[in-house]
């Protein structure tokens, strides 16, 4: 059962990481300065004993957590890196050792597995930095798959 899955899933987390630092956090900060200013909602952040090293966590409600995490890993989407770079930016003192996704339709803990988290973050802030560049300067294009249904800028874009 899904309590079952999210009893095993929090026993196994707390040996690890004890601390839970942060829970629903909503932070606005400057994460590359004079580029890109964010905002956004930190589902939670536990830290290990010696509160030196943390695991930030997404909750999902998805049912395709595997293809979030695929598109993540292809860095198609930067939500979870920026929130791993905001809690940097909070505690400099902490260090980012993981990023995950909590599947809540069934309970478990999927890790975004990389080599190196830090490169790995660092790449994902590059590509935020060049996506933004873009679109000041008129770089990007609408898709056609879909409409953009919430966009206020469906009227100019390209």
């Amino acid at each position: 059962s899904i309590l079952e899955s999210v009893l095993k899933e929090e026993t196994n987390l707390s040996e690890k990481y004890p601390e839970i630092l942060y829970l629903e956090e909503k932070e606005r900060m400057e994460i590359i300065p004079g580029v890109l200013k964010i905002k956004g909602k930190i589902d939670r952040v536990d830290a290990n004993a010696s509160g030196k090293e943390c695991l930030v966590i997404d909750y999902k409600t998805s049912r395709d957590v595997s293809g979030i995490i695929s598109k993540a890993k292809k860095l198609e989407k930067l939500q979870l890196m920026l929130y791993a770079k905001m809690v940097e930016v909070k505690n400099p003192a902490l260090k980012v050792k993981g990023i995950c996704i909590y599947g809540l339709r069934d309970g478990k803990i999927f890790d975004i597995e990389v080599d190196d988290i830090s490169g790995f973050i660092k790449n994902a802030l590059k590509k935020a930095e060049e996506t933004v560049i873009n679109i000041r300067n008129g770089n990007f294009s609408k898709p056609e798959k879909r409409k953009c249904w919430r966009c206020k800028y469906q009227g100019i874009c390209r």
